[in-house]
């Protein structure tokens, strides 16, 4: 039985798709720890300025933690929403459908998965030009995500600081 040597895939865009997939994973993780870090924190400074503010203080702390711990919150799901997978099928410009991991049958479909194998190997090099695309905007994404967690957080970081010097 003699097996037959697939073509080489394409040097530059094999290396886009890689780029972007290390992109994502160092995404993943940075977003991961720092929500791990930002949840970890929060109950304690709840719990000290909790009692730091009795039933008797002042409204202008009061309002400033309350906007700490929202703006908290909403930097942690920020954070989270970068962490959640984004699975998009894969189009080129003409709208065809490439194969994507989004395609994969529920249940194992040889003829199915031979097809999807087929549509690809006929231009590996576009397949791997719209992969690269497709996940470097989701790396991209991810990003962004990651920045508004953190100015989030530091902003929660800001008003719970000016909520403790006034008090």
């Amino acid at each position: 039985m003699s097996m037959s040597k697939s073509p080489a895939l394409p040097a530059v865009p094999r290396y886009l798709v890689e780029q972007a997939e290390r992109a994502i994973d160092r995404a993943d993780t940075k977003a991961a720890t720092l929500a791990a870090v930002a949840l970890a924190i929060l109950p304690s400074a709840v719990r000290s300025a909790a009692s730091a503010h009795g039933p008797s203080a002042a409204a202008l702390p009061q309002v400033l933690f309350s906007v700490s711990v929202l703006t908290w919150g909403a930097g942690v799901a920020a954070l989270a929403a970068a962490i959640l997978p984004r699975l998009r099928h894969t189009r080129t410009a003409d709208g065809d459908q490439l194969a994507s991991f989004c395609d994969l049958p529920a249940k194992f479909d040889l003829e199915r998965l031979r097809a999807l194998v087929d549509r690809t190997n006929d231009d590996a090099e576009l397949w791997l030009l719209v992969q690269s695309h497709v996940l470097g905007r989701i790396a991209v994404a991810k990003y962004r995500m990651i920045r508004i967690g953190m100015s989030l957080i530091a902003f929660a970081a800001l008003c719970g600081a000016c909520a403790a010097l006034v008090s």
